[in-house]
């Protein structure tokens, strides 16, 4: 189940369109969170930032996706450390917000792609990294290198004159012999 909450209809309904109105909930406020839906039975709440003030999402007991009408790097970091799961562009595109919610379901981290390279370069790097590159091939190190500098998938393959599809293949061999779940967790453990 996912509760929208947001006082602009036309966003409710967009929501509802796209994971199905028996799927979704719609609430105008925050506060009545609590009130109209048993939130346990919720796996992500999506809220519209046009209309909220979050003072405090770290109370709601599922996911919680902010979607904001103009997405800044500080606004992101403020709001995961006050408990956000995901955060993106109010009008993301439909499978953008799919993904987003699929990625929150699966207790991940979701954010747009230039937040991710701003928070991959801005952080200092560990002084005391793990050696989990032992049993990465050479081109899957090379990879790595390059997820570390904050590069996307298509920069990636154009670096090493390979297709976009290798680049994602290589991806799945390093999160298996690394353990890491996600390109954001390679980045920042190997930066």
């Amino acid at each position: 189940m996912i509760i929208a909450v947001s006082c602009d209809r036309n966003f409710c309904k967009t929501v509802a369109g796209i994971f199905g109105e028996e799927n979704t909930v719609s609430v105008g406020l925050l506060s009545s969170l609590n009130n109209r839906h048993n939130v346990e039975e919720t796996d992500v709440a999506i809220l519209d930032l046009a209309y909220l003030t979050p003072t405090d999402i770290r109370d709601i007991n599922c996911g919680v996706a902010i979607l904001s009408p103009t997405p800044k790097y500080e606004e992101a970091l403020r709001l995961l450390k006050m408990g956000a799961k995901a955060y993106g562009n109010r009008w993301m595109h439909p499978d953008n917000l799919t993904q987003m919610v699929d990625a929150v379901r699966q207790g991940q981290i979701w954010l747009p792609p230039d937040i991710i390279n701003k928070l991959i370069t801005t952080l200092p790097a560990d002084s005391t990294p793990l050696n989990l590159t032992q049993e990465l091939s050479e081109r899957e190190e090379e990879v790595v290198k390059l997820v570390a500098l904050g590069k996307s998938n298509q920069e990636i393959a154009d670096s090493l004159n390979i297709t976009v599809r290798t680049v994602k293949a290589h991806l799945t061999s390093i999160f298996a012999k690394t353990g890491l779940r996600d390109r954001l967790a390679l980045a920042l453990h190997f930066k």
